[in-house]
């Protein structure tokens, strides 16, 4: 054979080779090398079990539907996510809020917490003043509701005396409120976290320099302070963190003057420049409403608290002359309720009557046109007090238990950070009784009326069951049931 012949057959063989390897690949590639049929374990990181291959997702909702994974959001400007088309959901925070009225300072009640040691002795009866050089306890007061309280994550209270001698002289007799520094640690202990101090008895022992001590005081002892202040150059109203909300809080009394008159508190002329210290309203001698220059500050205040970043604000008024053991709301309380609720108050609470008036939602519209809800507590009533039948026969003339007969507010809050809006899980009322008897002392105790509140309470040795029953039933009616804490 020619070497020609030979090279073209090696050549032949050679391409023949080259298609049968060709042929086998292909036929290898098909028989062993087909598409995996993936397998993922379901919801973790999208990778096949088989052949580590990622899997390629097809989101709905957020999460893959063939790999369960969840998809790890970028969202863009319009708040929708760039991968999956899923929407940014809100920011929402909550926190819950409890209140209560009057703190009062009664003779009686400053000596029930006196710790006896043989040199208590009255003062002149006219002024009904406690001379001591003991020490006060008022903790017993509020075991009952200390649960409650703690259990908030905003606590607030009205302080209806002031804390301005330090001892040893005390008052626990209208217009010369003077309560021992002991009853604002007992406030602490209790679980409360604000003090609103703007009332008709903020200046009753010791003009402005009572009033300050009344506010160091309550510092002291871990309470913010609203209502009054220790300088001119403090701010009237404050702003605290609750649960990462920023909550603003304003506060005011009513005066007992007019727009015209010098400014008056209890019937009797202020120490000059107190009101610089003291937030308060005059009513207006034609509308016998709060008068429009003091309604405008409160709006101010209220204005101020957001432009500090408020995002909740709470309103609390210590009401007008002429609601004081009165049921019905007045004409001046509503009138400045509603006010407050327009200028931007997200809730509205009230004291001075010294009863349980009715409360209520406001429907309101919002900076954004959307209606906003507000409840108002026009009255909690008396937190603490010595007002009872046996002492306030002669008035509320309707209902001489309703001294003794309270409620503590209960919401739960629900801020809605992204849309800027406020909203209500429980808007509720919890009715409370104050009880007094004598057991190896005389006592006051506070029964927050849920539940089985008889038992193991002291109300078996009052004989007053009846008293917090008949409470209970009052309250029920005056607020109806559905606004009744379960």
């Amino acid at each position: 054979m020619s070497k020609r012949k030979y090279k073209i057959n090696i050549a032949r063989l050679a391409v023949r080779g080259l298609i049968l390897v060709c042929i086998g690949a292909i036929a290898f590639h098909f028989i062993f090398q087909r598409p995996c049929e993936h397998e993922y374990v379901y919801g973790t990181d999208g990778i096949c079990t088989k052949c580590g291959e990622e899997c390629e997702h097809q989101y709905e909702e957020g999460v893959c539907t063939i790999c369960g994974k969840a998809c790890v959001h970028e969202y863009g400007e319009d708040r929708l996510c760039v991968i999956c088309g899923v929407r940014q959901p809100d920011e929402i925070l909550s926190f819950s809020v409890i209140a209560g009225g009057d703190v009062m300072a009664h003779l009686a009640n400053i000596q029930s917490a006196y710790n006896y040691d043989g040199s208590f002795q009255e003062g002149y009866a006219g002024y009904q003043t406690v001379y001591a050089d003991g020490t006060f306890d008022f903790t017993d007061n509020y075991q009952y509701v200390k649960p409650y309280i703690e259990a908030a994550d905003l606590a607030l209270i009205n302080v209806e005396t002031t804390f301005s001698t330090g001892g040893p002289i005390y008052s626990g007799y209208w217009g010369s409120f003077s309560a021992p520094d002991a009853l604002a640690s007992a406030l602490k202990y209790a679980g409360f976290d604000v003090a609103f101090t703007c009332n008709n008895h903020s200046l009753d022992y010791g003009g402005i320099a009572g009033l300050q001590r009344t506010v160091q005081v309550l510092r002291d002892n871990g309470l913010t302070v609203v209502g009054s202040r220790k300088s001119t150059d403090e701010n009237r109203s404050s702003v605290i963190d609750v649960n990462g909300v920023k909550v603003g809080l304003v506060a005011y009394t009513y005066e007992t003057g007019t727009e015209y008159d010098y400014r008056q508190l209890n019937g009797a002329y202020m120490e000059d420049g107190a009101w610089e210290y003291l937030n308060g309203f005059r009513w207006s001698s034609y509308s016998y409403l709060a008068c429009d220059e003091d309604k405008q500050a409160i709006g101010n205040e209220i204005k101020w608290c957001k432009d500090q970043g408020a995002e909740v604000v709470i309103a609390y008024f210590h009401w007008d002359t002429f609601n004081e053991y009165v049921l019905e709301v007045t004409g001046l309380q509503a009138d400045l309720a509603r006010f407050a609720a327009e200028q931007g108050a997200d809730i509205v609470l009230g004291s001075h009557p010294h009863r349980v008036q009715r409360m209520e939602v406001l429907t309101v519209a919002g900076e954004n046109g959307k209606e906003r809800q507000v409840p108002v507590y026009y009255s909690m009533g008396n937190y603490i007090s010595n007002q009872r039948y046996e002492t306030m026969d002669w008035t509320p003339a309707d209902d001489p238990y309703a001294s003794e007969q309270e409620i503590m507010a209960y919401l739960e809050v629900k801020y809605n950070r992204t849309q800027d809006t406020v909203s209500f899980d429980k808007v509720s009322a919890i009715p409370i009784y104050v009880d007094k008897f004598w057991g190896a002392n005389l006592e006051y105790r506070i029964y927050p009326l849920v539940g089985d509140y008889q038992s193991g309470s002291e109300l078996g040795i009052s004989g007053n069951a009846w008293r917090a029953e008949q409470a209970l039933n009052t309250i029920t009616g005056i607020l109806g049931s559905q606004y009744i804490y379960r």
